[in-house]
């Protein structure tokens, strides 16, 4: 399982302002075979959902969605190296909702528990008809609190094509309780 929740801060995206915020909250749940596949392949195949948690209307969809997700990856000597594809339609709210997402990924772990990774995140909007398209750099750390090993990160974000004016560069902070299975 894969929950995304995302506390959103940003100024002059959306008109002139600030707005910050929860945004919807992403779920997506994979089933997945106990050992790696043929040339140690991990894939996991599953339903992915958007629900309606955000505090503010610019900072969220309004609807609920739901449909299929996939991950596959290959993990050795302490690189990552994958791709998660997932497509969503509104099953609830107002309005309509269409929309692909792709993110290949390569993430590096040191010893140390310190990882570097590159992706892109590319949502495709079926009904505008519009790409967005970010290059995301990220360094990560896991740290224990308490009991509890929690990532923490930091990542810088290049919006290559974006349907919102202006939107060019982003920062992101990602905290994620790494919890057993």
């Amino acid at each position: 399982m894969r929950p995304v929740l995302p506390f959103i801060s940003t100024s002059n995206v959306f008109g002139p302002g600030y707005v910050s915020g929860l945004g919807d909250l992403e779920l997506e749940t994979f089933l997945s075979p106990v050992k790696p596949g043929p040339f140690g392949i991990i894939w996991g195949l599953g339903p992915t959902s958007i629900l309606p948690t955000a505090t503010q209307k610019k900072l969220g969809g309004d609807v609920m969605t739901l449909g299929p997700s996939a991950v596959a990856l290959v993990q050795k000597n302490g690189w990552t190296i994958g791709s998660l594809v997932t497509q969503n339609w509104r099953v609830a709210g107002p309005g309509d909702y269409n929309a692909s997402y792709f993110q290949p990924f390569v993430t590096h772990t040191f010893k140390t528990a310190t990882s570097i990774s590159i992706d892109s995140e590319s949502t495709y909007d079926w009904l505008d008809e519009q790409w967005t398209i970010s290059f995301n750099n990220t360094y990560s750390q896991v740290i224990k609190i308490g009991k509890i090993p929690v990532q923490i990160g930091l990542a810088l974000q290049y919006y290559a094509q974006s349907p919102v004016p202006g939107q060019q560069w982003g920062l992101r902070i990602n905290f994620t309780p790494m919890l057993p299975e």
